[in-house]
């Protein structure tokens, strides 16, 4: 009867051992943010490089009134075969923000729990809702994704915490098609849980005003400004917004950008 016993319990401390060994797989897998081959839907151009030199446009003849738009570097064609909700791409140089960006036409939180292709995935994508439009033209344009402890997604934002990375990083690219639109980053912070575009009226110039205001002197202790930006009520900003990193919900980290050059693209 005890040798039963003994079995018994080998068999279940097994069993339990191997639960744990799973359990453990399943939170590293939640915890590491989707790899994908996002390189495939870029054209081979540096674009980033070209848009600042103007090395990659061609000659112009004196006959020619205006120079020719440059590529976009997206392929957008490939894109919305996989899915047609993609709309945006995203880069921040010096992190590993480089990603598709989509909105639902339905449901303002399907990509919180899927993918760009919108397959299930625990570490989402990088999306907008449906208060934004598709073009950037709103006067805040908010674009959500999660924080990963490997540094993808919105997880490598964190970067500009450190005030010199912040001083060296300044520029948030988002391609939309026929245009490249430039960001300058003035503002990574921390902020509250509040759904900012509900909270706020900015059709009303001089609520947004007074939201600007509060972004170039957040309320934070986890904060860096870029003192040389100015805002208005003409502004066009961009807030990338993610979770903060000892998982407390009630917090989110934003990093903010305003719209400094909107080029055409072909």
């Amino acid at each position: 009867m005890e040798n039963k016993k003994k079995k018994l319990w080998r068999t279940l401390a097994a069993v339990f051992g191997v639960i744990c060994v799973l359990a453990v797989i399943l939170l590293i897998f939640m915890l590491k943010g989707c790899e994908d081959d996002f390189g495939k839907y870029k054209n081979p151009s540096d674009t980033t490089e070209a848009q600042s030199t103007g090395t990659d446009l061609p000659d112009t003849t004196e006959a020619e009134t205006e120079p020719p738009l440059p590529d976009n570097p997206i392929d957008w064609e490939s894109l919305k075969k996989q899915n047609p909700e993609i709309y945006a791409w995203i880069t921040v140089p010096g992190t590993k923000v480089d990603y598709p960006i989509v909105q639902s036409l339905t449901d303002d939180s399907f990509y919180l729990r899927r993918d760009y292709l919108g397959n299930p995935s625990v570490s989402g994508c990088i999306f907008t809702q449906s208060m934004n439009n598709l073009k950037f033209t709103d006067p805040n344009t908010l674009v959500y994704g999660h924080y990963m402890y490997d540094g993808t997604f919105f997880g490598s934002l964190h970067n500009f915490r450190d005030p010199q990375f912040f001083e060296e990083h300044k520029d948030i690219f988002v391609y939309i098609d026929g245009h490249i639109l430039t960001y300058e980053i003035f503002a990574a912070y921390e902020y509250d849980d509040r759904h900012i575009l509900l909270s706020f009226d900015f059709s009303d110039r001089q609520v947004f005003e007074e939201y600007l205001k509060t972004c170039l002197n957040p309320q934070s202790m986890s904060r860096n400004v870029r003192e040389s930006v100015t805002l208005d009520g003409d502004s066009r900003i961009i807030t990338l917004s993610t979770c903060v990193q000892n998982s407390d919900t009630s917090k989110r980290y934003l990093v903010q950008g305003v719209l400094i050059k909107d080029e055409l693209t072909k």
